[in-house]
């Protein structure tokens, strides 16, 4: 499993940016918290390199890059927009594969 950061989106909000080792607090679609993980590795690569190796990482739902890749593409346009930027192939993705430390109670 992975997550995955955009250093536009880091960069714009002065973020961190991830390390291997550093927790993660996984949300919801709901914003709330569900997860704790640690960050194992960090791969640099741009969207337009991505394919069955990085959407893999994700959940089964969408592993199949012809689902992932448009489902991703059109998530982050939204997200970008804020950031007058668009999902293009040349931008660049964080690939964060990740442990699993434990569940968010409460």
């Amino acid at each position: 499993m992975a997550t995955f950061s955009l250093p536009w989106v880091l960069e714009a909000n002065d973020f961190p940016y991830p390390t291997a080792g550093m927790p993660i607090l996984l949300c919801d679609y709901d914003g709330k918290p569900r997860l704790v993980v640690k960050v194992t590795s960090i791969r640099d690569t741009t969207f337009g390199e991505m394919g069955i190796n990085e959407s893999s990482l994700d959940g089964p739902p969408v592993q199949d890059p012809e689902i992932w890749i448009p489902l991703h593409r059109t998530y982050w346009n939204g997200l970008l927009s804020a950031y007058g930027r668009e999902c293009t192939d040349d931008m660049p993705v964080l690939v964060e594969p990740f442990d699993y430390i434990g569940t968010v109670s409460g």
